[in-house]
């Protein structure tokens, strides 16, 4: 609540990173259970606050195996990808192109 009172327009992301869900069968339940009670809590917030989640849980792009040191781990190359990733989308969905005059940059 103390950012969005200092800035009631800040945006904020919350990111829910990839699993390797083909491999985490035995806890894809608790792993439902968990992401509901997430998401009710996050709506609650969203009522009030600019919250932007991106769920990369499920996501297909990131259900290769060789992304992963772990089921629930990215390894260095699937870290790589995931930051490419999730930069890509926050710079088109958060940030906004800067522009001015020629005579500004003067």
């Amino acid at each position: 609540q103390m950012i969005f009172a200092a800035n009631p327009k800040v945006k904020v992301a919350i990111v829910v990173f990839p699993l390797l869900t083909g491999e985490v069968k035995d806890i894809k339940n608790e792993i439902e259970k968990m992401k509901k009670v997430f998401y009710k809590e996050v709506e609650k917030l969203q009522k009030s606050y600019l919250i932007q989640i991106y769920d990369f849980c499920d996501d297909e792009y990131f259900q290769d195996k060789a992304l992963y040191a772990d089921e629930t781990h990215l390894n260095r190359e699937g870290g790589i990808r995931f930051t490419k990733k999730l930069e890509e989308i926050l710079e088109s969905d958060f940030y906004e192109p800067v522009t001015k005059d020629k005579e500004e940059l003067l």
